[in-house]
């Protein structure tokens, strides 16, 4: 089970706490040092899947917590896997145009001009909406996707997903409808500003289910394992009722209303002015889809260096690196994880960065990559600062092997050559070189077989060696290998040393490890 996006004295202890013993399993796992390292100790939000922390340290937390559960009890009792039921309530968008050509077919006595004004408002109507709505999903979308990292880190998955589900279709559909049908009302001054907070709080409270939900699917295995399905169950459902209580209050309040504006007369306009006023008050409350959409936008994005930069093709030529006084921090925290690193790397050297977990290694990678922006400091590959580089220029000339490999939902093609930019001859001399062309040439449509998301449906050595055809493909005059082999056994993890050593010897090598065994082809 990964951490969850929580403190860390949750993820160790799973609500039961001890201090005590929590300490002494700290302890136990070497985690004190790290904890204490951390911006708010173990109070310090993790992120999804703790994206903050490094490999290592999600792995000794996960260790902290079988020990801590061990400690408290005899044994765990495993129970069947729960299940989660989704309800989704859906509305047809054109159920008012049915309801109209219904009525035209009854009364036969309809004019052809005024068939051609329902027909121009409502292709006016479909478009606008259309433009509408792009206006609003493509800046999201875009500045989703040049958010920096530690956006992510901090933001549950579930309250991203809202935005762009939830938020997105209360835009595309109610809206522009009770838009339409808006009529002012003397009620808005007592009814409207308790609705719209009432739906503020309910999107809110969305959010924590949905990320609740999250969590819970990644862990599942793990809370049966610990016997935590009840106490998580009971959790969930607190969400579950304090999203449900904030629901119930939206049709309240509809009805509060209603019945009082059926109290306020039996003329004929009463049900035309009740109907205005409810329209008025939806439209209100779904306006805070757009007011949450437009808190994304504002999102500060990476910042991008120069753009303007006189690069050669063959930038960069040799690979040499000088680095001078280089520091990293992250987010607002006062401690760096790096602080005034010099370096000097030639161009074609194979270099290793070995350290414990958490003492910097990957930071100075990401540094290099502009993943995470400098505190101090100056970086230069073959004599140019990488400050003064586009984040595209820079990141598309430096090829990189995570610990994670990163495969899309998709066919094997488009995982090793994203862009099409390769024939399938050379992927196919990649695939050799890697030893996986008899395992792709026995799937049935070979280069175009389906990849589940994050490579679910072939093993992890098997997902590390796509990522090495990918960067045999890129090629390039660096490459850093990010603990690339620390989930591999010895036979793919040697494969993948001959693969390097053959194919990038000239190339300048970082390779981030934790262990000695594994760096012994550096210079």
């Amino acid at each position: 089970m990964k951490p969850g996006s929580v403190r860390v004295y949750k993820n160790t202890t799973l609500q039961r706490q001890s201090r005590n013993l929590s300490d002494l399993v700290l302890r136990a796992c070497e985690l004190k040092k790290d904890i204490f390292n951390l911006p708010r100790c173990d109070a310090t939000i993790v992120g999804e899947n703790g994206m903050t922390l490094s490999g290592g340290q999600r792995a000794r937390i996960c260790l902290a917590r079988a020990l801590y559960q061990y400690s408290l009890s005899t044994g765990g009792k495993i129970v069947d896997r729960g299940t989660y039921e989704e309800l989704v309530e859906r509305s047809s968008v054109f159920s008012e145009i049915k309801r109209e050509l219904e009525e035209i077919r009854k009364t036969r006595n309809i004019s052809q001009e005024s068939m051609l004004f329902n027909i121009i408002a409502t292709v006016s109507s479909t478009f606008g909406g259309v433009r509408a709505s792009l206006a609003l999903h493509h800046p999201l979308v875009t500045t989703l996707m040049r958010a920096p990292l530690s956006f992510f880190e901090e933001t549950p998955l579930g309250r991203i997903l809202n935005r762009l589900v939830g938020d997105i279709d209360i835009i595309d559909r109610p809206l522009p409808i009770n838009i339409r049908l808006v009529v002012d009302s003397l009620m808005h001054k007592y009814f409207l500003p308790t609705n719209r907070q009432i739906k503020r709080i309910e999107s809110a409270q969305r959010s924590q289910v949905l990320a609740a939900l999250s969590q819970n699917f990644e862990g599942a295995e793990s809370i049966r394992a610990y016997g935590k399905v009840k106490s998580t169950l009971l959790s969930f459902n607190d969400e579950v009722d304090s999203f449900t209580r904030c629901r119930y209050l939206v049709p309240a309040t509809a009805r509060w209303l209603a019945l009082r504006l059926e109290l306020l007369g039996n003329i004929m306009l009463t049900d035309m002015m009740n109907f205005s006023v409810r329209m008025m008050a939806m439209s209100d409350a779904n306006v805070v889809a757009v007011e949450r959409i437009k808190e994304y936008h504002d999102i500060e994005g990476e910042r991008e260096g120069g753009t303007d930069y006189p690069l050669l093709d063959s930038w960069p030529h040799s690979g040499a690196i000088e680095i001078h006084n280089f520091s990293i921090r992250y987010g607002n925290s006062e401690k760096c994880a790096v602080k005034n690193v010099t370096l000097s790397i030639k161009g074609g050297e194979k270099v290793a960065i070995v350290g414990r977990t958490g003492s910097g290694k990957t930071s100075i990678a990401r540094g290099l990559l502009r993943l995470t922006e400098k505190s101090g400091g100056d970086v230069f590959i073959d004599g140019v600062n990488i400050s003064d580089l586009s984040l595209h220029e820079l990141r598309s000339r430096i090829t990189i092997i995570p610990q994670d490999p990163v495969l899309f939902s998709s066919t094997l093609r488009f995982n090793v050559d994203p862009f099409y930019r390769f024939a399938d001859s050379d992927i196919w001399l990649a695939l050799e070189a890697c030893q996986l062309k008899e395992m792709v040439s026995k799937r049935e449509h070979g280069l175009m077989a389906e990849i589940e998301e994050g490579g679910k449906n072939i093993s992890i050595g098997e997902r590390q060696l796509l990522c090495l055809c990918r960067a045999l493909l890129e090629g390039g005059a660096i490459l850093i290998l990010d603990e690339a082999t620390a989930s591999l056994d010895h036979a793919t993890q040697a494969l993948v040393d001959t693969v390097v050593r053959e194919h990038f010897r000239h190339a300048t090598t970082i390779t981030i490890a934790h262990k000695l065994e594994t760096i012994g082809e550096c210079d």
